[in-house]
Parts: structure tokens; C-alpha cells; sequence
């Protein structure tokens, strides 16, 4: 996997702060905590959207996505990403999430390239919940992005994937 690490931007000074909640926080040693081979691992649902007033928002396939502007002038997506807590989950678990979008051949995008980090996960009511990524996607409105998560541990694996249209 190639990671570009412009092309997807966790923390970025000048990005428009999100309502009542912060960003997403980079989490200091998640690296060693990602599974080489999670393909024996339970699945769990991992589930993107968007948290406006505190409310979490799922997307749908095909979702109309309004992209935000900093003051850099750069269209940006800002998507959360939900995992439905289980007994021994807790409160700002360090999880490792990658982040791609992909062409139209399913493979990871040179254009777009991916995120690949650990962030922290926080406890929300029956919920883990991490974001807002501020994902710089170039795109031009009316276009269409497929997206890949996944977030992995030793414990588990979570993956989705969409196609969402930019406005």
C-alpha cells in the first residue's frame, strides 16, 4: 500500500473546527497494535458518516456529501467512523484505521493515496466513534469517490466500503 500522506490531512491548521467536537486525535503508538494478517480475526460493523450538533449521521451508498472549505480554498470531506462498542472496549481505545480511496479498478488511488495511522476511539453512549479525518479530495463537485476503512487490532477486524458524491 502506498501512503501519501497529503492527500489525506488527520489534523490541519486552518480547516473549519467542527460543532462541539474535536478532532480526531492521532494516537501515539498504535503502530505496533495492527495485525499483519487479520483475516482469522472476528468482524465487527464499522459504519462512516458525518456528526453534526452531536448527532451521528450514517452515509449511505451513494450518499450526496457536502465538502467543506478551509482557508486554503482546498475541498475537503469530513467523515467520522462508528464502531458499535462491546464488552471490553474502552474509553480512548488506540485503534489503527486506513483510510483509501480507490479508482475505478478497486485498487488505491495514486491521485488520492490513503491514510494509514492509529487514532483514538471514544467511548460515545453505545458507540465507539473517531473523526473528523479532513480528507483533501480535490474533487470537483458532482464526482464520485469510492472509499475503503478499515480499523484493526489484535482483537478484531472492521471494514466498509462506499461510494459517496461530492458537492
Amino acid at each position: 500500500m502506498v501512503v501519501v500522506p497529503i492527500a489525506v490531512v488527520v489534523l490541519c491548521s486552518g480547516c473549519p473546527e467542527p460543532e462541539a467536537e474535536p478532532e480526531a486525535e492521532p494516537a501515539a503508538d498504535c503502530s505496533a497494535q495492527t495485525p499483519s494478517d487479520t483475516s482469522t480475526l472476528p468482524e465487527r460493523e464499522l459504519v462512516l458518516g458525518e456528526v453534526v450538533d452531536g448527532t451521528f449521521t450514517p452515509w449511505a451508498e451513494g450518499e450526496q456529501v457536502t465538502a467543506v472549505y478551509g482557508f486554503q480554498g482546498a475541498p475537503m470531506i469530513t467523515p467520522w467512523f462508528q464502531i458499535p462498542a462491546t464488552t471490553g472496549d474502552e474509553d480512548g481505545a488506540c485503534w489503527h484505521l486506513t483510510y483509501e480511496h480507490l479508482d475505478a479498478e478497486g485498487e488505491v488511488s495514486e491521485e488520492h493515496g490513503a491514510y494509514s495511522g492509529g487514532l483514538v476511539f471514544t467511548l460515545v453512549g453505545e458507540v465507539m466513534r473517531t473523526g473528523p479525518l479532513f480528507d483533501i479530495t480535490y474533487a470537483d463537485a458532482g464526482s464520485t469517490e469510492r472509499l475503503r476503512v478499515t480499523v484493526s487490532t489484535p482483537e478484531f477486524v472492521a471494514i466498509e466500503e462506499l461510494s459517496i458524491t461530492v458537492n
